[in-house]
Order: C-alpha cells, then structure tokens, then sequence
C-alpha cells in the first residue's frame, strides 16, 4: 500500500519490503540505482508474458497487470515521430517499466547527453518503477543528416535492465515546413442553378502534409450544417447541388504544425435564368362597339433571372383584335337653326339636320322636313317692284326675284365702272391746272401768254 504526500512519495509504515537476494554485484547496483524509490512490494515468481506496444499504458486505463519485476522491460509509451519548427527543437519521449537504463538512439549513435532528461517514478497502482526519458533534437542536427542519409534522422528507444533490453519502434525526425504557394488555388466561377460544382485547392508543399479546410465568407463551413458540401481526398470542395444562397467567396485553407496559409478569395456566382411565369387573364374589349382590341401579359419572375443569369425570351404582352355587335340607333332632328335675313319675296326661312344623334348601325332617318320658311314679320320685309307680291314658296317668283337681284346687281357694277374713271380723269385735270397756274404766275407770263 502506497500514500501520496504533497511533495514526496513513501510507503505506509509497517507495508512490507522485497526480500533480500544475496547476489552482491547485482544487488549493490541496485542499491545504487534505487536509493531515491521505494522497494518493490513482493510480487509472484511466476513471470507474466511482454506486453506489446502501449499495452498496459497508463494512457490505456491500467496499470502493469500481471507483470513481475524480474520482466524484461516493458515500454508504457512509445517514441512517435516528430518534427522541428522553425527553430524551436523537437521533442520525443520514451517511457518504460523494469528498467533500470532507458536511452535513445539516433543513427546508430548515442545523441548528447544534455540533449536527454530523464525521470523515475513509482506507479501508484502497481508500485512498479517507472523510467522516462525525453530527447531534444535540434534543428541543425536533422538537417545534416538529412543531406547525407535519404531516410533522414530516425530515432529509437532502448530499455535496459538485467533479465535484458527491449528496443522500441523507429521513428523519424524531420524539419516542418509549408510552401507559400499553393499548388492549384481555387477560381471563381459562374455555375447555373443546380450544378455540381468542384473548386479545387491543392495545399502547398509541406511537411507533414497539411490538411485543407474551407472559408465561405471568412467563416468556417460547418459541414455538418451543410450537408450538401464535401471535401475530396485531395482538398477540394465539393457542392453536390448549387443553390442562390451558395454564392459567396470562399477561401482554402492549408495548415499542419509548421504554418497555415490560406488562399485569395474565389467569387462562385450560382446564377438563375429567368423564366415565364403563367399568362395573366384577357382584358376586356376596348370597344363596346365594333372592333377593338384585348390584351394578356406574363412577367418574368418564375423565377426572376439572378446573378447575370439569362433573361426571358419572347413577348411580355400579347395583343388581339375583338369585336362586339352594336345596336341600331334611330336618327334624331337636331335643333332648329336661327331665321335667315328677310328676303326680297318678304320670306326668311330655317333649317336643321338629323344628327342627334345621326342613325348608326342601321337605325332609321328622322321623319319630318328638314327646311322651312315663313313670311316676315315685324317690318323686316322689302316691297317689290311689282304691285303684288309673290309667295317665297312659288317656283317663278324665286326665280324672278333671283333675276331682278342679279339684273341689279349688274347695273351697279356698271355705273361704277363708268364713274370711277371720269373721277379719276377730272381729278388730274384739276391738278394740273393748279400746278400750272402755281408755276407761270407774274406780269412777264401775262405778257407772253398776251
């Protein structure tokens, strides 16, 4: 039975020890090599097989069950590869059980010994000693080598003790790093709705090999959000079925434990092509009467054209001629005009039209006169040349004041054109008389004229 005390590890009083074996050399090593650790508690003679690697680990959840202490050495932790970055040195660890020496070595040779710490301890659970031993390798140790040996600086681990010495796994030690420039970035591109989409990344050089992520939008993809995405074997992202809401910018990103670089941005465009939607109903007739014409229209949001997608071919709006039959309309007199001016046969007369409305589609004319006339009243009327005055209705009486009229008409036109040119002819003979008279007056034109 073991108790833990802060700072120290010591056995409970009264817990018994190991007996005593009387073979002086090996015991007086031992001596020397246990001072600092408690005795092993008695445990049975019969010893208990090797456990392979990592078998019996403390990782593992167990002590070394069934182990002896006269067992060759068993390795509780393995070496695992590892790698130097930038100038900070890489670490491995070895660590093993029923040693009483555990070292390193690394290319058939023994590092430095300021290279290595090692540590002892007791397990709790079992009280078997425990010997770890950590190794630091620097840079400039695995880049000589790796110039003169192709399979680089490799390192084991060897566990001694006097029933023998068990050898560990080879592992390597190598410089990290990661190239700047990736070997295929990804490109943006112009997909339509519903296609599959690959945007390739090829991570830069490097080692270990890094591994790619994505960004959309310089955010992580939660591909458990975005079931539709995937990511290939060689780092590139996979959309199964482009969707509008999958546009965006999107980032490769590589890493391993050197460095991480990620990529220029890459524009994805998921555009949509525009499509008709269903024929609106026809409008009515823009004419109650006779021909007209009716119109339907359709818009192109089924769907509407998206990110440079394809607009609608065709027509927006259709347009056909329609007709309706009209109804007869019956003519109607409009209303009367006013009297004309009293004539020479002492009538004035009047008229109207049948425009009120006119008759349309076959209707019927107004029934009735569309001109009257009737004698003058009130003074208005002129005597005639004759003692008797005709009626304005008679035939020869229109036709004999029409030819009276115009008899004096003519008689006028004739007067005139004989007095206006003897006014005009006596009119410049009395100018010039007076001129003359003007210019030759005086006793010596008197004279003369005498």
């Amino acid at each position: 039975m073991v108790k833990w005390v802060q700072g120290e590890r010591r056995p409970l009083p009264g817990s018994p020890c190991p007996p005593q074996q009387h073979l002086l050399p090996l015991l007086l090593l031992m001596l020397l090599l246990l001072a600092a650790a408690p005795l092993l508690p008695p445990v049975s003679a019969e010893p208990a097989p090797q456990p392979g690697p990592g078998e019996g680990s403390e990782e593992a959840g167990g002590g070394l069950t069934g182990v002896t202490d006269d067992s060759p050495p068993v390795f509780l932790e393995q070496p695992q590869d590892a790698y130097v970055i930038k100038n900070k040195p890489a670490s491995i660890t070895c660590r093993a059980a029923h040693a009483l020496k555990v070292h390193f070595k690394c290319n058939g040779g023994v590092p430095a010994p300021n290279t290595e710490t090692e540590s002892a301890f007791v397990d709790p659970m079992t009280g078997v000693r425990v010997m770890e031993v950590q190794l630091q390798v620097e840079k400039s140790v695995v880049e000589g080598v790796g110039d003169q040996d192709e399979a680089g600086y490799t390192c084991h681990c060897v566990a001694w003790s006097s029933r023998g010495q068990t050898i560990s796994r080879t592992v390597k030690v190598a410089t990290a790093y990661l190239r700047r420039y990736f070997e295929e970035p990804p490109y943006s591109q112009s997909v339509p709705l519903e296609q599959h989409v690959e945007l390739r990344c090829l991570p830069p050089l490097g080692r270990p090999q890094p591994t790619s992520t994505w960004h959309k939008d310089n955010l992580p993809i939660d591909f458990n959000l975005h079931p539709s995405y995937k990511i290939s074997s060689e780092g590139s992202l996979l959309i199964l079925s482009a969707r509008p809401e999958d546009s965006g910018n999107y980032t490769c990103v590589a890493d391993n434990v050197a460095a991480k670089r990620v990529s220029d941005p890459a524009l994805l465009k998921v555009y949509v092509d525009g499509a008709w939607s269903s024929w609106s109903s026809w409008t009515s007739c823009s004419s109650r009467c006779g021909r007209g014409t009716q119109r339907r229209s359709r818009t192109c949001s089924a769907p509407t054209p998206l990110n440079g997608g394809a607009a609608c071919q065709g027509l927006a709006v259709q347009r056909t001629d329609c007709s309706h039959l009209c109804p007869a309309v019956d003519g109607s007199w409009a209303s009367w005009s006013s009297w004309s001016t009293c004539g020479p046969d002492c009538r004035h007369h009047r008229q109207r039209s049948c425009s009120a409305p006119s008759p349309q589609h076959g209707g019927r004319y107004c029934s009735g006169d569309d001109f009257t006339s009737s004698n003058c009243t009130g003074g208005m009327c002129r005597s005639g040349r004759g003692s008797s005055v005709k009626m304005y209705g008679d035939k020869s009486t229109t036709e004999e004041a029409t030819a009276a009229a115009v008899q004096q008409d003519i008689t006028l036109i004739v007067v005139l054109a004989v007095l206006v040119p003897l006014v005009l002819l006596l009119l410049v003979v009395v100018f010039r008389k007076f001129n003359r008279k003007d210019r030759h007056d005086g006793p010596l034109y008197e004279i003369a004229a005498s």
